[in-house]
């Protein structure tokens, strides 16, 4: 290896070696000073300090234990291995891959393509930039920014304050901490599971055009505490499943023009607490049943939150239990009294029926009223 300009441990002083010899680097301490190049290729050992300043060029190899003192910059394409830590100020290019373990400190500046392995540490204010991978199980400290097509992997923890910019990608058991920020047109996409236990906690802002993918399951348990906005614009597409046991806490603002798309399930033993506002243009169904194929055409049935009351769909039709009892044959030319066409379409209104009589909710739990 082709050191230069080490200061080597010396009769219990440290010197300088211009050019030190193989003999030279045979001693115990050796300390790389600040403003020294090292070049590519170079192999820094266990334990050695890295002052500040240091250039570390591309493809050195550093090994675990290695302390990198703040204002170092290293070059893309460093491995930097398990147990590293990595002081303040420091500068992490593009493809550096940055190993299981190793303890990133506050105001580092992360460049795209970085590499961020299971278990890494990365402290308040690290600047997270666009394209960083960041792998399962990191823990990402308060006012960490993340960047714009950053990619959020399973088992990430992500304390409250963190910033998430527009096109982050935050994929499943992604634990979202209170006061975290989720900016304009951030995607959760088709079948990110948002799973058991997790908790989008008080002060969370969702904002305008965030969009919530078809598929996307929001699992029992799942608590939306207090003071949450979801804001104007936000789609939550058709199929989404939001399951039972759900709390949408008090003062929890759904906003106008909120589209919840036919499909939605809000399942038995939702609590939608008191003074939520669910505004103008927002249909929510309670506990829908779809029978396909039961007679010639597709029905459903649903409570109207809105209207506290059940509905039936047969065909095209959708009415009331009261207005189907009124009139249920207004379609006597496609099923003529006594035919067996009739008899299928009755059998599948009773079906319905029955399902509304066993899942009528308690309307006076579900305190939340709609303000349109």
């Amino acid at each position: 290896m082709n050191y230069k300009n080490i200061y080597l441990k010396k009769d219990n002083r440290w010197e300088l070696f211009e050019n030190p010899t193989t003999e030279d680097l045979k001693m115990r301490y050796i300390s790389i000073a600040e403003d020294v190049n090292i070049a590519e290729g170079v192999s820094i050992a266990k334990d050695v300090s890295i002052a500040e300043d240091v250039s570390i060029a591309e493809g050195v190899s550093i090994a675990e234990y290695v302390s990198i003192a703040k204002g170092v910059s290293i070059a893309e394409d460093v491995s930097i291995a398990e147990g590293v830590s990595i002081a303040e100020g420091v500068s992490i290019a593009k493809d550096v891959s940055i190993a299981k373990d190793v303890s990133i400190a506050e105001d580092v500046n992360i460049a795209e393509g970085v590499s961020i392995a299971k278990d890494v540490s990365i402290a308040e204010d690290v600047n997270i930039a666009e394209g960083v991978s960041i792998a399962e199980d990191v823990s990402i400290a308060e006012y960490v920014s993340i960047a714009e097509d950053v990619s959020i992997a399973k088992g990430v923890s992500i304390a409250e304050y963190v910033s998430i910019a527009k096109g982050v990608s935050i994929a499943e058991y992604v634990s979202i901490a209170e006061y975290v920020s989720i900016a304009e047109s951030v995607s959760i996409a088709e079948d990110v599971n948002i799973a058991k236990s997790v908790s989008i906690a008080e002060y969370v802002s969702i904002a305008k055009g965030v969009s919530i993918a078809e598929g996307v399951s929001i699992a029992k348990g799942v608590s939306i505490a207090e003071d949450v906005n979801i804001a104007k614009g936000v789609s939550i597409a058709k199929d989404v499943s939001i399951a039972e046991y759900v709390s949408i806490a008090e003062y929890v603002s759904i906003a106008e023009y909120v589209s919840i798309a036919e499909g939605v399930s809000i399942a038995k033993g939702v609590s939608i607490a008191e003074d939520v506002s669910i505004a103008k243009g927002v249909s929510i169904k309670l506990s829908p049943l779809s029978i396909i194929n039961g007679y010639r055409y597709n029905s459903y049935s649903y409570w109207d939150y809105k209207k506290k009351e059940g509905k039936i769909g047969l065909g095209c039709f959708d009415r009331t239990v009261k207005e189907w009892d009124v009139d249920f044959d207004n379609n006597i030319q496609a099923f003529p009294l006594g035919s067996k066409e009739r008899e299928l379409r009755l059998f599948v209104f009773e079906t319905h029926k029955k399902h509304l009589e066993l899942t009528k909710p308690d309307f006076k739990l579900l305190k939340g009223e709609t303000k349109c």
